[in-house]
Formats: C-alpha cells, sequence, structure tokens
C-alpha cells in the first residue's frame, strides 16, 4: 500500500485536499453532500487525476464503501453547531454530531492517521457533561486512537486572513509516530494584507460575480470607510453621518431608512463590513452568501474570484453553483489550500524519515 493514501470526508469544494494532492497524496475516496460543491470538485481536481472516487450524497450512505487500512483521513466536519457565529447547540444538533459520528467511525475505516479540522468555538464550551471537547476525545478514545489538538491562526502560516482553526492530530495507539512532529511551525513569512492580495489578481480576473447590495447596503456602504462596519458609524454621532451621506449626495434620497426624521441606521454591523486594506484580511465568513465583506474601495462586496483570492484559492479554480450564494459559501466553508498543503508537507517530512 502507498504511503500516501488519503480518505477525505466533508470535502466541500476541495480546500483541504487540494493541498495534499499537491504535496503528492493520493485521495481514494471523497464524499461531499452538497451537488454544487461535488461540481466544482470535480471541474477542478479533473485537472489532476480521474475524479471517480468522489461519491456524492448523506454520509451515511457511504460508511461501508470507505476504502479500508489508508494512510490518513482527512476532513471538516459541519461546524454551525460549534461557531461563536453559530446556534451553539453542540452535540444537540445534527451537525454537531457528525463530528461524533465520524470518530466512531473510525475503527471501520482503521486509517493510520487522522487530520480533522473545526472552528475555534469547538474549544469556548463550559466543562461539564455535555462540553463537545471532552466527550470527542472520550470518543476517539474508544475508537483506539490518541490525538493532540491545537488552534492555529492561518495567518502565521502563510494564509493572508486572521482565520483561526483547531486541528486534530490523531493516529491508533501505540503506532510509534510521534503526533507532536505533525504540527507545522509557524511560517516565517508575514501575512499579506488586502491591498497586495487584491492587486496581485490580474487585471480582468477579479470577476462581476457579487452580491447585489439590498437598500441598507446601496446607501450607507457608500459612507463607511475602509475598516468600518455599519456598528462604527453608529458611533460617529448624528452631525457626521448626516455629512457623509451629504457628501454622496444620499440624504434627500427617497429610500434612506428614517426614524423620527433622522437616518436609522440597523444595528447589524456585519451586514456591510468594509474590509482595510492595509491589514490582513478578517476570517472569511459569509453567514450562507447573504454578508459579505466589503470591497475597500469600491461600493460593493467582494467577488467571488477576490474573495477566492484571500482565502487562498489558485486564481484557475473555479467555483460552480447556479445561486451566488453557494459560490461563497464553499470559499467560506474551505480550508484554505495554503494551510492544507503546510499540513501534508509537515506530514510528509513524518513519512519519509520513517523510511
Amino acid at each position: 500500500m502507498s504511503t500516501k493514501t488519503v480518505v477525505s470526508l466533508f470535502t466541500g469544494a476541495g480546500g483541504l485536499d487540494l493541498g495534499f494532492v499537491k504535496t503528492g497524496f493520493e485521495i481514494v475516496f471523497a464524499n461531499e453532500l452538497e451537488d454544487f460543491a461535488c461540481e466544482t470538485y470535480k471541474y477542478n481536481f479533473s485537472k489532476y487525476h480521474d475524479t471517480s472516487y468522489l461519491k456524492c450524497g448523506d454520509l451515511e450512505n457511504y460508511w461501508n464503501d470507505i476504502p479500508k487500512n489508508q494512510t490518513l483521513l482527512i476532513g471538516g466536519p459541519p461546524c454551525q453547531s460549534f461557531s461563536m457565529a453559530g446556534n451553539r447547540k453542540g452535540l444537540d444538533h445534527s451537525n454537531g454530531n457528525l463530528f461524533i459520528s465520524t470518530v466512531q467511525h473510525l475503527p471501520l475505516i482503521n486509517p493510520r492517521l487522522f487530520i480533522l479540522e473545526n472552528v475555534q468555538g469547538l474549544l469556548t464550551f463550559p466543562d461539564g457533561d455535555n462540553n463537545p471537547l471532552q466527550i470527542i476525545l472520550s470518543e476517539i478514545t474508544k475508537a483506539g486512537y490518541e490525538c493532540i489538538y491545537k488552534l492555529f491562526d492561518l495567518s502565521e502560516y502563510g494564509v493572508n486572513q486572521r482565520r483561526k482553526r483547531v486541528i486534530f492530530f490523531g493516529k491508533k495507539i501505540g503506532d510509534p509516530i510521534n503526533l507532536a512532529g505533525l504540527v507545522p511551525r509557524i511560517s516565517s513569512t508575514s501575512a499579506l494584507n488586502v491591498d497586495h492580495l487584491l492587486k496581485a489578481i490580474p487585471a480582468g480576473l477579479e470577476g462581476d460575480e457579487f452580491s447585489k447590495p439590498n437598500n441598507v447596503q446601496r446607501i450607507f456602504g457608500q459612507i463607511i470607510a475602509p475598516g468600518e462596519n455599519l456598528n462604527s458609524i453608529l458611533r460617529l454621532g448624528e452631525d457626521e453621518i448626516k455629512n457623509r451621506l451629504l457628501r454622496k449626495g444620499l440624504l434627500d434620497d427617497p429610500k434612506l431608512p428614517l426614524e423620527n426624521g433622522k437616518p436609522r441606521i440597523p444595528k447589524r454591523g456585519q451586514d456591510i463590513q468594509r474590509l482595510d486594506p492595509y491589514k490582513v484580511a478578517p476570517t472569511m465568513c459569509f453567514n450562507k452568501g447573504t454578508t459579505v465583506h466589503w470591497h475597500p474601495w469600491i461600493n460593493r462586496s467582494l467577488t467571488v474570484r477576490e474573495a477566492a483570492t484571500i482565502q487562498s484559492f489558485p486564481f484557475d479554480f473555479e467555483f460552480k453553483g447556479k445561486k451566488l450564494e453557494d459560490k461563497y459559501l464553499q470559499i467560506a466553508n474551505a480550508v484554505p489550500p495554503v494551510f492544507s498543503e503546510v499540513l501534508a508537507k509537515q506530514l510528509l517530512t513524518i513519512l519519509n524519515e520513517e523510511k
């Protein structure tokens, strides 16, 4: 058996897979629920190899089809139930239980190692019988594996984004491999700011796929400066808000929301968040494609290509889907390929040292 075979679960558009493929690992099985993400995966990964190993549909239908005894299992089980921005239902939600289900199927799949990714919110539940982290670690032990986990700031590993994710590194109990050796060192290369990233996109490639602004965004987006959001301008004071609207010719706009004759700004800062061009980008998190970050200089949201670039996808990686929000969702949910490649190279180094 090759020492570089990979089973990929909750594959999405393939951000995690891409780094391993580029490093020389062989994907032997992948599964993704959403049709549009499967379409994206097949389109892009067919450039590298045949993708008939990808099974699209509910993972519950495929557990017994997964090739056994492979080198590595990778995946990012759905994170909404753990996310600070999600429902925080933890393992009481069906999505949260998918992490447990994956761990419980480890004896069936029998990989030598696993690398699983999730949001930092998984580490923030209070101690107690229902603490998801403790339950997951207990189930890993029951499955015959041991693991370590680490919270990563991906901007320290070559990703041009302040994205924090927890990674679980696991192995069969008794396996001689050093789990701590799988944890990559912080990169010596500093993350680029938004200005550098967007200017690096070849002219004409930035695309015209972006979410059209609603009325609130159309008006107030024009008066939000780089690095500001709706909450920021709420703190500016009535006179400054009026002056900004006046300078843009918006004070008399018939669709300007008013309350007691004054501009009414919604108290939802995330509805418009204009990126600061001179800082590293924040986490690309788009709330199902409805609250995409705004361009630093242009009065619109980031295009699909711009968002994908910040998420470290290569320029030739295309996102499929009939709806624009489906494309944004794939980008936001993905593991940035640059970080995936860091993980893959570190693992490859450790595997090669065994020879």
